[in-house]
């Protein structure tokens, strides 16, 4: 079911985080980094930069990925800092 807002969006994927965060290994950061991703890319869509900025980040310190680095980059400067 795709969704029609960021909020949507985000409504969707917090069952699915909650779901992760109690069947994750804490020794493997993969599944935490990937929605994190992908919740970067949802916030990019919406025209959320400095979200989809955080989330890549956060994504990035759990777990380095070419991919990932390389959108982060891509995003225009931040702005109001």
């Amino acid at each position: 079911m795709p969704a029609r807002s960021l909020t949507e969006a985000i409504a969707l994927l917090e069952p699915a985080a909650r779901a992760l965060g109690m069947a994750m290994n804490p020794a493997s950061p993969q599944p935490r980094a990937s929605l994190l991703y992908n919740e970067g890319l949802i916030a990019k869509a919406a025209g959320d930069i400095e979200t989809a900025r955080r989330d890549y980040t956060e994504s990035l310190a759990l777990r380095e990925h070419p991919g990932v680095r390389a959108v982060l980059e891509s995003l225009p400067a931040a702005t109001g800092l």
